[in-house]
């Protein structure tokens, strides 16, 4: 939908609901200027909503003054503006549309309180001036009062000072559900609700009292029988010629729909349009009322639960029936908790929380964590399939201490993070000192773009040799961190934190370019053929559907051949599928690229990659490797290398070890079977002129 179509639907509707002296043109003129104010107000940065507001006053300006108006404008652009094609992908736009629309409401009722205010002042002065020439003109006097009496859309009371009605319209008795006839000798408090009274008491007794010249209150009036309505009250007194108070003069405003329509507006602002749940802003606000004034003795528990899988039920059996989970999620947990002093909220998409402040009936977490799994793993039946779901849940119980809320919510994140890292369906409560790491290790990941920009991420180059002979077998490049305060962060760690950041690819970009552009400079330097360089890729980046592309365009512009470099892959992501990691393996060996499967643990599944795919050598996994290197290394372990290793090479690949420190660690590798090792006793990592010096030892 474009601004247009909805403009014109605006006009279309809004036509219906009100007479105005204009022609077409000018009215859909006059709208989609209205319209084009909202859309570039939501286009705008998140801020404040004054174009909104301005919307809504012109409304009335424009003399759509009929709350049926408003309503219709709310229906219309409640449900157009967040089709719009110009705002499809705003950050919380369903949120910025309704507070939007919000302001667009405040703004037309200020405005109507303001027309009728002047109304009523314009009223006021009248009878005021009625009653000073009422003597002179009392016939003229009384017909006009009776003109604005009988005309005004706005009830009009006349009262003794106790409010006992003197005077009165027709619109009042509208207003208030009432006769004419069941109004005489009664008084206005009669018809004010239980829920107000006090309040405006309070008003009349400081305008009794002279604090107040007049005053204005919004008050819910009892309209007939069990009816109540909600009515703003301007009330001013009535005075004689010796400035002495003999009455009140009070005007009724029905805002009883636009009431309606607020309350309907801050409900959505609040609660989730899915589920009708708390939102987080919601929650947020109950958080922090909660802790400022938790009980020490009982505390409150923070639950924050991720449904396991729920992807695979959206893609599976669709987004109707995953949104039918999703209330019906909802639905469990309210009844779980029914009996608690809790709030449950849903963050949005499978993500929801439960705030239960602890009374002594509160069952412990344990106890709360399974019997929330209990009630979901229920199936229930849609579409005729059976469906049930499970939870993650993240807990943080905090029993007294001044704490944000939004760190309280932080933390059960952080917690919620680190229970799905171990699977479905566990719980787990907030460990302050894994949460200390994690925090430390993000905000490492957070620092890499800018330690890249800077030049503090360098590539360096390891030698890695044939065990036989000792001769150079090729040369592997490895990214190093030189971080001014944690001094240098080796290959791995760089790794996972560029895959934590998103880094990855285009790190690993740089480092493809970089290695074939380092040896093409060596064999232009010893004008020989040299062995093969290599890298180790990161998951996102062996999955990436560019990787082979990546690896062409490098080859043709360093004029390499395809069997001097090699290109490792993490084994795990191979048997998990992960993206076109597989097809990009097949790919790059029919280039003639070796690859190597990184990561190799010597498990069954992976004797079967080596069987499937045509891999050309394996590097076993570090902590493996370690191992055999100990002084007295397990003797079922090296048994059980040294059984495996012929498997591999049966299935033609060569077996590299990587972390070899000494001559014996060497020799105890080079008696298990494998083929080839790096590491700090064939040389460490460095810079290109110290790898330059290797290589001119091994070609003189």
């Amino acid at each position: 939908m474009n601004r247009a179509e909805l403009a014109g639907q605006w006009l279309h509707e809004i036509s219906r609901t009100v007479y105005v002296p204009r022609s077409q043109a000018e009215i859909a003129a006059f709208l989609r200027e209205l319209l084009d104010e909202l859309v570039e107000e939501l286009l705008a940065p998140a801020g404040g909503l004054a174009r909104a507001g301005e919307v809504g006053k012109r409304l009335v300006a424009g003399q759509f003054t009929p709350a049926e108006s408003l309503l219709c404008t709310m229906k219309v652009l409640g449900s157009g503006l967040p089709r719009l094609a110009e705002l499809a992908g705003a950050p919380e736009l369903v949120q910025r549309v309704v507070l939007a629309l919000g302001a667009v409401s405040a703004g037309y009722a200020e405005a109507t309180r303001q027309r009728t205010f002047e109304q009523q002042e314009d009223v006021k002065q009248a009878l005021l001036r009625a009653k000073d020439n009422a003597e002179r003109a009392l016939r003229g006097s009384e017909a006009r009062l009776r003109e604005v009496f009988t005309s005004s859309v706005v009830g009009i009371a006349i009262t003794e000072l106790d409010g006992t009605f003197v005077h009165f319209n027709q619109a009042l008795c509208g207003i208030l559900g009432q006769d004419p006839a069941d109004l005489r000798g009664r008084r206005l408090m009669d018809f004010v609700h239980a829920d107000t009274a006090a309040e405006v008491t309070r008003a009349y007794d400081a305008l009794f009292a002279g604090r107040l010249d007049r005053f204005r209150v919004m008050a819910r009036l009892r309209k007939g029988d069990e009816e109540t309505g909600f009515a703003y009250l301007a009330v001013s007194l009535l005075r004689d010629e010796q400035g002495e108070p003999t009455g009140c003069v009070t005007m009724v405003e029905d805002v009883t729909e636009l009431k309606l329509v607020q309350d309907r507006l801050h409900h959505q602002a609040l609660h989730d349009r899915l589920t009708g749940l708390a939102n987080r802003q919601f929650f947020l606000s109950r958080l922090e009322s909660v802790l400022g004034r938790i009980d020490p003795a009982t505390g409150m528990s923070l639950y924050h639960l991720d449904i396991d899988g729920f992807g695979m039920i959206n893609s599976g059996l669709g987004h109707e029936v995953g949104d039918q989970v999703l209330r019906l999620v909802a639905d469990k947990l309210r009844a779980l908790v029914d009996n608690e002093k809790a709030l449950v909220a849903r963050f949005g998409g499978d993500e929801f929380a439960i705030l239960i402040e602890h009374t002594a009936s509160t069952p412990d977490v344990a106890t709360m964590a399974a019997r929330i799994n209990e009630e979901l793993s229920e199936p229930v039946y849609l579409n005729e399939r059976g469906v049930a779901v499970s939870a993650s849940i993240g807990v943080v119980q905090q029993q007294a201490g001044r704490i944000k809320p939004v760190e309280l919510l932080r933390a059960a994140a952080a917690t919620l993070r680190r229970v799905k890292a171990s699977g479905r369906r566990q719980w787990g409560l907030h460990d302050q000192d894994a949460d200390r790491r994690d925090r430390e290790r993000f905000a490492l990941a957070a620092t890499m773009p800018g330690a890249w920009e800077n030049g503090q991420l360098r590539l360096l180059y390891q030698p890695v040799r044939q065990l036989a002979d000792d001769r150079l077998a090729g040369v592997e490049v490895l990214l190093h961190w030189a971080h001014p305060d944690l001094g240098e962060i080796r290959h791995d760690e760089c790794v996972r934190l560029a895959e934590e950041t998103g880094l990855t690819i285009l790190i690993g970009q740089w480092m493809l370019r970089a290695a074939c552009e380092q040896l093409a400079l060596w064999q232009q330097e010893f004008q020989i053929r040299m062995p093969p360089i290599g890298l180790r890729l990161g998951r996102s980046q062996a999955a990436d559907p560019d990787l082979v592309g990546d690896v062409r365009k490098v080859l043709d512009g360093f004029a390499i051949a395809p069997d001097q470099l090699w290109l490792g892959v993490p084994a795990a992501a191979l048997l998990a599928g992960f993206g076109e990691i597989e097809d990009n393996v097949e790919t790059l060996a029919d280039m003639a690229v070796p690859v190597l499967l990184d990561e190799f643990c010597c498990g069954t599944d992976e004797l079967t990659l080596l069987d499937e795919l045509a891999v050309s050598s394996v590097r076993l996994s570090p902590r493996l490797v370690h191992r055999l290197g100990q002084p007295a290394p397990p003797g079922l372990l090296a048994d059980a290398v040294e059984t495996l290793l012929p498997m591999v090479h049966r299935l033609e690949a060569a077996v590299l070890m990587d972390g070899v420190g000494t001559a014996e660690h060497a020799r105890r590798c080079r008696d298990l079977g494998a083929d080839l090792a790096q590491g700090s006793f064939f040389g460490s990592p460095g810079p290109p002129a110290t790898m330059s010096a290797v290589l001119a030892r091994s070609f003189p």
